[in-house]
């Protein structure tokens, strides 16, 4: 995740692990009438600790799916994770080490590889979050690829379109409605039982008629 610079806002830092709820409401930030977002599992030489993991033991009838860029999953955490047993992973990858590390940073796709080879080895559910771009779509949607992060464990994700938010946004990499109208028809494919790949994909924008909403 990326966060621009704030220009109008108040930043509470250094939070102690298994607290941020806690803050949130005692606030009440859930009355503001603003955007909040909440940080957890962030590195900090300060705290040292994951709040993410604190939480997770804390409400032990609760599902975590983490949405993650895999720099933090090592055997450390892996152990930690399945001792919990009420955590799974979303990893971000957009298809090849060129196409993806093009837009995520260098270095980004070996640790992807890395995780995904940790989570598997521990037993751990995971699944993929991709965004697809004007210029990556192919790299992320072609058959090759499919069968690859189903090689690597992983057989569900979420797609989303890219949407230029930010500063430093890029509207270039936005997809052509000829490439939005297709991901509909790849996405129902692959889910179809015309397809032979064991993935199922789902859509976080096109597939929000049989949810009610994104």
């Amino acid at each position: 995740m990326k966060i621009d610079s704030i220009q109008n806002g108040i930043v509470l830092d250094h939070i102690t692990a298994g607290k941020a709820l806690q803050v949130y409401h005692d606030l009440e930030l859930d009355k503001l009438d603003c955007s909040v977002a909440i940080l957890q599992n962030v590195k900090s030489s300060k705290m040292g600790k994951k709040d993410i993991l604190k939480l997770a033991e804390k409400h032990n009838d609760v599902q975590f799916a983490i949405y993650t860029n895999s720099t933090l999953i090592d055997e450390p955490f892996c152990k930690e994770v399945v001792r919990l047993g009420n955590i799974a992973f979303m990893l971000s990858i957009e298809g090849t080490p060129e196409t993806n590390d093009a837009r995520r940073g260098e270095g980004h796709y070996a640790a992807v590889m890395n995780a995904m080879d940790l989570l598997k080895k521990y037993g751990i559910i995971f699944g993929t979050s991709i965004c697809y771009t004007r210029d990556n779509i192919e790299a992320v949607t072609n058959d090759e690829f499919m069968r690859f992060l189903c090689e690597k464990g992983a057989h569900f994700g979420f797609y989303f379109h890219y949407m230029p938010v930010g500063n430093e946004a890029a509207p270039e990499l936005m997809p052509s409605p000829e490439q939005r109208k297709y991901m509909i028809q790849r996405i129902r494919y692959l889910r179809s039982e015309a397809c032979d790949i064991p993935f199922y994909p789902m859509d976080f924008q096109n597939d929000g008629e049989f949810v009610g909403g994104c």
